[in-house]
């Protein structure tokens, strides 16, 4: 599998059924079976995306993480030794990973926009403050770990209801009181921030 096909992989969600165990999904990867991998990347994308985002706090570096976490888990699946530690394994990929980019980052200093950067020295800059997607992921990051996973799968993957119930093994009444709780707490944080 190259990395035009796991990214494409991961773009798109893979396949459905949740009802295989990680160890089995895990034994038939690094078997070969391309299916699994999709189904693991169904599985532990978002949560896998939390994850980086509590690392980093920035989406696009976070999917990044996520997307070169899936890639190097392909290039050394032989090396997972107990199938039944799959999320541990996936989440010290992504810890590395993340480690990598703070480490490049710390090097080479953070990325700036040259014609912002001039905006500020010359006092152009807009005082009011427009609520970004950047301003929303941190809100969602600052959310407690249940709220969270529910917010990213819901907000940031766009996923109904049907799934995240069945995702997080709720009911989809409980998946609503969620988001509904979610969006007061975005209300009340976005609302400092605009």
């Amino acid at each position: 599998m190259n990395q035009k096909d796991v990214h494409l992989i991961v773009e798109q969600g893979g396949g459905s059924s949740a009802a295989d165990s990680s160890a089995e999904l895990a034994r038939r990867w690094s078997s070969g079976d391309e299916a699994a991998f999709e189904k693991i990347v169904i599985r532990y994308r978002g949560p896998l995306l939390s994850y980086a985002l509590s690392r980093v706090r920035h989406l696009q570096d976070s999917e990044d993480i996520v997307q070169e976490t899936f890639l190097r888990a392909c290039r050394s699946i032989h090396q997972l030794k107990d199938q039944n530690k799959l999320w541990l394994w996936l989440k010290q990929i992504a810890h590395n990973v993340s480690a990598d980019l703070l480490k490049r980052t710390l090097r080479w200093g953070p990325s700036h926009d040259p014609q912002k950067f001039e905006e500020m020295q010359n006092g152009k800059t807009d005082v009011t403050h427009k609520i970004s997607l950047q301003d929303i992921v941190e809100v969602i990051e600052g959310l407690p770990e249940t709220y969270r996973e529910t917010a990213i799968y819901y907000y940031l993957e766009e996923w109904p209801y049907s799934k995240i119930a069945e995702t997080l093994n709720l009911e989809p009444a409980a998946v609503r009181q969620r988001i509904s709780r979610i969006n007061r707490l975005l209300r009340e944080s976005l609302g400092r921030k605009s």
